[in-house]
């Protein structure tokens, strides 16, 4: 899966050229013996591949999300907003229970399945 922090060239219909992309590859955790092209070009049916001719005339390839890739990432999004209000209360329930309305991050570290927290929330 590629998270839901899509790049904005690729949650738009438009297409975007490779280099483009290139400069955005820390956003799809690929690793780094991996070339973008690669990995795009290995799921077809996610990535839709054309071409655009640039000033002299050479073709250069450019992807866009496939039709059904793009209504999933919508999907989700949909879905993290109708949850978000549930997100912000269960750790608001558990600093109430709490003596000095603070919580060691050791505990938010194991309870962070079950207070619904992304695996990265520190760096989020």
């Amino acid at each position: 899966m590629l998270r839901s922090r899509l790049h904005p060239c690729l949650c738009s219909k438009l297409l975007s050229p490779l280099y483009l992309l290139s400069w955005h590859r820390g956003q799809f955790g690929l690793p780094h013996y991996l070339l973008l092209s690669k990995f795009i070009r290995r799921y077809p049916t996610v990535f839709h591949k054309s071409h655009v001719f640039d000033s002299g005339g050479t073709r250069v390839p450019c992807f866009e999300l496939s039709s059904e890739a793009l209504n999933l990432h919508h999907e989700e999004l949909c879905v993290i907003r109708k949850c978000m209000m549930d997100l912000l209360e269960r750790p608001r329930k558990l600093l109430m229970l709490t003596k000095d309305k603070t919580l060691p991050l050791q505990t938010t570290e194991q309870l962070k399945w079950d207070l619904g927290l992304s695996s990265d929330y520190i760096d989020s």
